[in-house]
């Protein structure tokens, strides 16, 4: 470490847009030890890395709001039913599949009780004409 004395002279190359506002004479440390080579490209890979992850990140954010705008736009433009209505309509139609089920159920039942209601109508005739069985 060593310690310097801050000075603004020469400050318009440093690439920055105003004076910096560090008062003249202020203490300052610097570090004065390198970085070695491995520590630069450990560095780089792990900015490479971070930078392809906050890539995917951007591109998932883009999709969903495209998808987004998209359900917003189609919405607005009143090509398709209201969300309140879609799921209104899905709810009928599942209570028309039930009840559609719930008919065949009852057809079937209906078929069993007309068998069981003929074999024991042929049965209590052959009972009354004496009729062994």
């Amino acid at each position: 470490m060593i310690l310097s004395f801050f000075s603004s002279r020469g400050w318009e190359p440093w690439d920055v847009e105003h004076r910096p506002l560090i008062p003249e004479g202020m203490p300052v440390l610097v570090d004065d030890s390198a970085p070695s080579t491995a520590s630069l490209r450990a560095d780089n890979a792990n900015l490479a890395e971070r930078n392809r992850r906050l890539q995917q990140h951007i591109h998932l954010l883009e999709e969903r709001l495209s998808v987004l705008l998209g359900e917003q736009a189609h919405q607005r433009s009143g090509l398709g039913a209201p969300p309140v209505t879609a799921a209104l309509e899905r709810e009928l139609e599942d209570t028309r599949q039930q009840n559609l089920d719930m008919r065949r159920t009852l057809e079937e039942r209906e078929e069993e009780l007309g068998a069981v209601r003929e074999a024991y109508r042929r049965l209590m005739a052959d009972r009354n004409r004496g009729t062994p069985r």
